[in-house]
């Protein structure tokens, strides 16, 4: 304001001394008040305006109608390590060309004071002026707003939070119309982003479509399934990097809301708890609109989902797998997004800074705890690394965090970190003790319980008002949260060292009335109203209940399964650690360095190797799509190549009748379990299966007429059969390809009388060699037709055939491995310092002198030893562990450290070294641990024949002594491959799995257990690792490329273009010129007549039958058959058979504006490019979203 002069005052006296007392105080306080406006302008309301510098200024007054703005914030360390690599992006992906009538700024919107802090605006201006000059040019001006944060204020997520709610005032008051917001973190993979953002709000001038509008999450986090109080779902928010429109009063209303109903400003994401993963105003926009007050809110369409942007997080991430899943996209958002080319991490690659990985916080998370980090500790300590920490600044604080609760001390530094030492308490104690920070409702309870108001903790409360210092409140906290973490744990089913013995968990969850009186992993005894009753598997139990004095489980848990379990055969180590009295403990890598003295750690990502990737992905988009039939009775032999199979585009259509089909998944999820897949005429049948009994040839017709017309088998490419290899037999009057892949002993099936399982069938010694003979002259013929192809997964039963046929089948090694990329995310990082036995099944349960020179030992006495680590193999092992003082040594079992089984396979990995003592010449379980990249124990040639010798071990190789039915003439100059003499075991022993340097390299052969022993203490077992995967990764390539040759079928199909039989003897002998033997028993003459009636029916049909539909008939109008065909045809289009359609009354696509609507009967719901997506589904606030 103006001040007024001489004479103006003058008059202002006289009119005050002429004013009655009361009006003349009054008017001297507002002549007070404008004076102080006047001469202290500090008082005046703060300014509306932004606070700005420009980089670049336009020479043009004129204004456009629409004015877009990019926004980037920042800090001043990110200016030169992220927003610098962000521009030169644009360099390869420009922006694109700006329409008439539109305007784009860009703005860096600074947190401090840019003006204060020196070398910002320089370090901008540097930074903007390397973008190509005809870039630059695409922007109106370039400007610098400085956001001026107090340090109360600059945090996460309070900082960020601020700066955006100031954008829409600032922006509107600057003429802005719309804004994006263009994190360091946001990269463009397809160039013309840009227009892309101009041209969705030209769409939008008014916001009459959207206020905001970008991504969902597209990666996996607790935000996924943890629900948060007084919501209706789980966190599906748009990420903060979207594009808004500014000028909307509702929204701008709807703003105002949020940040008086959330805590903070509206930027905290959950009202009653601060789980990080919640936090952040993208969270509170979104939760608002999801609180069960807001059922009713009607502006959920103001919140669009568009593929402009896709968000992934910290998750890993491609671009060329971007560009192939969403190719409407142009924006991404990620913290790590890996170079298709070299798999490097490309985060932060700045200048003056390392750039940091998920491998780098793995790494160093490792190194303290000696475990990898859960999800949502993940998340925590990247955002210290996104908040310009130091990384060795970060390996400090997980290490004083690690200790809070052993030291009962929390630094100054981590006070940084979190509201209070009680915080950091809580944190640190459900970290050590199971293994995440806790979840909402934990940290509401547990803080309830600190302030007061929670009655039952009464005495922790009066000991923490009475504890005489920080040390022992410290102390409290973390005995409460130990103490309700490993509740957590019952109900989760996670062991923990520091949750005591199997006892006190049980106990913890008993009933009334109810006493144990024995407890084992596997059973427990309890005494309940003096009635005793046992429960099996009491560890996967979390509610038990007295049912008239019986205790009985009645809810049990997945199991999430351990990282610790003792060992049966161990030295005085006792892993339980008490609370009270421990010092600040060792690192991990410390206590492991002890017993694995040679090893030497690297926080060098594997990802950084280069890798021929450029074949192998680009096979898959080239190929035609192929599908192979599979109906084995186990599944591992050929899901085991599912990962190859789906590089080269092939489809595995299994039918598995058997236990183990449960774990396995085909390539979109689906089950490959014969009860889920309408397996026909074939079936397990208690092993009656594999010999196709008790009518072989009745049941191999049976399955020809099943099988002659199905429309599913039709449109497979060939046909793959492993487990048993002699089923082969069902497919051979089909003309398909046959894939002859064996991976155990030829015989299995037909002529296998040592396998106790099969004994019953093979005891007719005539028919069983029958059987054998017509098997043998089957697969000659099958091997002399040019479409089919034999293989073996091994070298010995490679040369197991070639002795009894002369043929010598293409050497195919099982994958039973991850893909390329995740093979490059392997790195060696072990939790635990135990030796894991393995395989599985091992044999070693049975003692020597019970086994059989020539033969298999009664199975039925299975546990005569009380455990593989009690067998005499080990007693030199052990005395050797004695007299070296090795009082950490430990040996565990596979059923031991998992004795409800594992989820996968890489959940051994969690072990450092596996000692392999094979029971088989090759099995399945080998391949699957090597390509784990786990360093491998295996014994020597000479040591392996000196315990057959001595502890029969092996006796499983042979199934049989089937005839050697071609002997005249004699293919190979070996001696039978199924005698027990240890001479003739010595010639075979070199063709098993583990003695193949070529195949599987780097094992660590050992010819005695001081040898081992040696090797462990001497040897880096992270290059061992490291030289694996190399090799792994180069393996999975190879063997690729030769199944890539196996699958070309078109080129081998010639022989199948001559007319297809209906009755099966005729087909058999057109595709193969073989005839089927008659089958003996009595019972079969019955089936084989009640067969051919019924073949005679099939035959009269199948020759009266019209082709499959005609277009018209003879009205000309449309058949009922092509109208049903049509209407199938209908819906297997994305856009009306996806998982949304149910919830469409109609279903309408516009092609000229390529928009999807689907009318719900309440509003019609709209989605764009919905030709884009494999599927559609309907979100829980009704929006359409694209998958």
């Amino acid at each position: 304001m103006r001040c007024g002069g001489q004479r103006k005052m003058s008059k202002i006296s006289r009119l005050i001394r002429r004013s009655k007392p009361w009006k003349r105080r009054l008017l001297i306080f507002f002549i007070f008040c404008a004076l102080c406006f006047c001469f202290f302008p500090w008082f005046s309301p703060p300014s509306t305006e932004p606070n700005e510098d420009f980089i670049q200024k336009s020479f043009s007054s004129s204004r456009s109608p629409l004015r877009v703005a990019i926004v980037m914030p920042i800090v001043n360390c990110q200016i030169l390590t992220r927003v610098k690599p962000s521009l030169e992006i644009w360099k390869q992906l420009p922006p694109g060309r700006i329409p008439p009538g539109s305007e784009v700024s860009v703005i860096f919107h600074y947190n401090k004071f840019a003006k204060s802090n020196p070398g910002v605006l320089d370090d901008i201006s540097h930074v903007w002026k390397s973008v190509p000059m005809h870039i630059r040019r695409t922007f109106r001006d370039v400007r610098v707003w400085s956001a001026d944060l107090s340090d109360q204020a600059d945090e996460y997520p309070l900082g960020p939070c601020e700066m955006f709610h100031r954008m829409f005032p600032l922006l509107r008051l600057s003429g802005f119309t719309h804004w994006f917001q263009y994190e360091p973190d946001v990269r463009p993979i397809r160039s013309g982003w840009l227009s892309q953002i101009v041209k969705l709000s030209v769409e939008n001038k008014d916001c009459e479509l959207w206020w905001q509008l970008g991504s969902e999450p597209v990666y996996h986090s607790v935000t996924d399934y943890v629900k948060v109080a007084d919501t209706m779902d789980v966190d599906l928010h748009i990420n903060g990097n979207a594009l808004y429109c500014v000028r909307s009063a509702e929204f701008d209303s709807y703003r105002s809301e949020v940040r008086r109903i959330f805590p903070r400003s509206g930027c905290d994401g959950d009202i009653n708890s601060i789980i990080g993963e919640f936090n952040g105003w993208d969270h509170a926009l979104y939760r608002y609109r999801h609180t069960r007050a807001n059922r009713a809110f009607k502006q959920h369409s103001k919140f669009r989902l568009d593929p402009l942007i896709r968000n992934f997080g910290t998750s890993l991430y491609t671009i060329q797998e971007v560009r192939v899943k969403f190719p409407n996209a142009f924006l991404v958002h990620g913290k790590n997004v890996i170079d298709s080319t070299n798999h490097q991490v490309l985060k932060d690659s700045g200048t003056d800074k390392p750039p940091f990985s998920e491998n780098l916080i793995q790494y160093m998370f490792w190194r303290t705890f000696g475990r990898q980090p859960s999800q949502n500790e993940m998340l925590f300590w990247f955002k210290l690394l996104d908040s310009c920490r130091d990384a060795n600044e970060v390996q400090q604080y997980m290490v004083e965090f690690q200790s809070v609760c052993h030291t009962k001390v929390v630094s100054e530094e981590l006070l940084n970190l979190f509201d209070s030492e009680q915080h950091a308490a809580i944190f640190s104690g459900f970290a050590t003790t199971v293994h995440r920070l806790p979840y909402p409702q934990e940290l509401n309870l547990l803080f309830d319980i600190i302030e007061l108001h929670t009655p039952r903790h009464g005495d922790y409360v009066e000991s923490l008002l009475n504890a005489p210092d920080s040390h022992e409140a410290v102390g409290l906290v973390c005995e409460l949260t130990i103490n309700m973490a490993c509740k957590a744990e019952a109900k989760e089913g996670i062991d923990s060292h520091q949750c005591g013995s199997l006892q006190a968990k049980v106990k913890s969850i008993l009933p009334a009335g109810c006493v144990v009186q024995h407890i084992s992993v596997s059973e427990l005894t309890a005494s309940c109203d003096g009635i005793m009753s046992q429960v099996k598997n009491p560890l996967r139990c979390v509610l038990f209940e007295n049912v008239n004095k019986i205790l009985v489980c009645t809810k049990s848990f997945t199991w999430n399964f351990p990282s610790y379990t003792p060992h049966l055969r161990s030295t005085s180590f006792d892993k339980n650690i008490s609370i009270e009295g421990i010092t600040k403990p060792e690192g991990f890598e410390v206590q492991f360095r002890r017993l694995y003295k040679g090893t030497k750690f690297t926080s060098q990502s594997l990802q950084d190797e280069k890798r021929d990737l450029d074949h192998i992905l680009g096979v898959r988009w080239t190929r035609e799509r192929r599908s192979l039939w599979v109906t084995d009775f186990h599944a591992s032999p050929s899901m085991c190549n599912s990962q190859i199979f789906s590089l080269l585009n092939a489809d595995v259509n299994a039918k598995i009748d058997f236990g183990n089909c449960e774990y396995f998944r085909g390539e979109n999820g689906e089950s490959v379990c014969a009860s889920d897949n309408d397996l026909k005429v074939l079936a397990f049948d208690n092993w009656n299966g594999f010999g196709l009994h008790p009518c072989p040839s009745v049941t191999r017709e049976a399955f020809f007429l099943a099988y002659r017309d199905d429309p599913e088998f039709s449109k497979a490419s060939a046909v793959i059969c492993s487990h048993p290899v002699a089923n082969c037999e069902l497919y051979m009057p089909f003309k398909k390809p046959i894939i002859l892949y064996a991976t155990t002993r030829l015989e299995f099936g037909r002529n296998d009388k040592f396998v106790p399982w099969r004994n019953h069938w093979v005891k007719d010694e005539d028919k069983a060699r029958m059987a054998w003979t017509h098997w043998l002259e089957n697969m000659l013929a099958i091997a002399s037709n040019p479409s089919n192809i034999i293989a073996a997964n091994n070298l010995y039963d490679s040369k197991y055939i070639e002795y009894f046929t002369g043929i010598k089948p293409l050497l195919l090694p099982s994958w039973c491995g991850p893909g390329l990329k995740e093979m490059g995310q392997n790195n060696y990082r072990p939790t635990l310092t135990d030796v894991l036995l393995t395989p599985y099944r091992t044999n070693l349960e049975y003692q020597g002198h019970k086994i059989p020179s020539s033969g298999w030992p009664n199975m039925d006495n299975w546990d005569s030893i009380p455990a593989p680590l009690s067998h005499a193999i080990f007693d030199e092992l052990f005395a050797e562990v004695e007299e070296r003082k090795l009082h950490q040594f430990r040996i565990n079992t596979i059923r031991n450290a998992f004795p409800s089984g594992y989820k996968h396979v890489s959940d051994l990995k969690s072990f450092p070294v596996f000692l392999f003592i094979p029971y088989q010449a090759s099995v399945m379980s080998f391949f699957e641990l090597y390509r784990l990249n786990v360093p491998m124990l295996v014994p020597s040639k000479r040591l392996l024949i000196y315990w057959m010798a001595k502890h029969k071990i092996m006796f499983e190789r042979v199934y049989g002594q089937p005839e050697e039915v071609f002997a005249k003439h004699r293919y190979t100059s070996l001696p039978s491959p199924n005698s027990f003499a240890i001479e003739d075991a010595k010639v075979w022993v070199n063709f098993y799995d583990i003695y193949q340097e070529d195949t599987f390299p780097h094992l660590l052969y050992f010819d005695t257990w001081k040898h081992a022993l040696d090797i462990l203490s001497s040897v880096n077992l992270a290059e061992v690792a490291t030289a694996m995967t190399k090799h792994n990764e180069a393996e999975q390539i190879r063997l690729t490329k030769l199944w890539e040759n196996v699958l070309s079928f078109p080129a081998r199909q010639e022989h199948f273009k001559t007319a297809q039989y209906d009755d099966f003897e005729g087909a058999l002998f057109e595709s193969h010129r073989v005839r089927p033997p008659a089958d003996h028993l009595v019972e079969c003459e019955g089936k084989k007549k009640a067969l051919a009636t019924k073949m005679n029916n099939v035959a009269t049909s199948h020759v009266a039958r019209e082709p499959f539909y005609s277009k018209c008939d003879e009205q000309g109008e449309v058949t009922d058959q092509e109208q049903s065909r049509k209407f199938v045809s209908k819906f297997l289009h994305p856009l009306t058979h996806g998982a949304f359609a149910s919830a469409c009354s109609s279903v309408e696509y516009d092609a000229e504006h390529d928009l999807l609507a689907c009318d719900t009967g309440i509003q019609v719901l709209f989605l764009r490019n919905p030709y884009s997506c494999s599927d559609i589904r309907l979100s829980l606030d009704k929006q359409l979203l694209c998958f």
